[in-house]
């Protein structure tokens, strides 16, 4: 919907300054030209309500898990690992005796190179991509997250 906005506004040869999409509904209200402002703005007030669901969804997730899974706050130690993650972690793993050794959990997850030997030959191959898929995208991000340019400095 924010692009739908940007999009419409461009049309008329302006453009809208950049912003989170939390702040946009406020920040470009008044940036957009005169002869759209009143056809945008339900777009306006759809894309603020949507954000105010966002944040009780958020805020119901963070309960959830510090109520009754209150183990998640140990992984969100980490930075980068938040609410979703830790409780998708915690409740697509069930219980960590499920695994002898701390590596079978990527493997579970789908973390680990496919294999695919013939010969001599060895080939470095993509993650296997087996295993629960959200959880992996979830993991993936948070990693992205740490290792690139919004992470703090860390041993990684």
């Amino acid at each position: 919907m924010i692009n739908t906005v940007r999009a419409l506004v461009k049309t008329m040869g302006a453009r809208l300054s950049s912003c989170s999409s939390v702040a946009f509904a406020k920040k470009v209200e008044m940036e957009i030209p005169s002869e759209l402002r009143e056809t945008l703005q339900p777009l306006l007030r759809l894309i603020a309500a949507l954000n105010d669901e966002i944040e009780s969804y958020d805020q119901k997730i963070e309960q959830l898990a510090s109520e009754k899974y209150g183990h998640t706050k140990l992984l969100q130690q980490v930075t980068g690992g938040g609410p979703i993650t830790s409780l998708a972690y915690v409740l697509t793993l069930e219980t960590p005796l499920r695994f002898v050794r701390s590596r079978d959990v990527g493997s579970y997850l789908g973390l680990v190179p496919k294999q695919e030997d013939s010969g001599d030959s060895q080939p470095q191959l993509a993650i296997s991509k087996a295993g629960d898929q959200m959880l992996r995208k979830l993991l993936v991000g948070s990693a992205h997250y740490i290792l690139g340019p919004f992470g703090p400095d860390t041993d990684l």
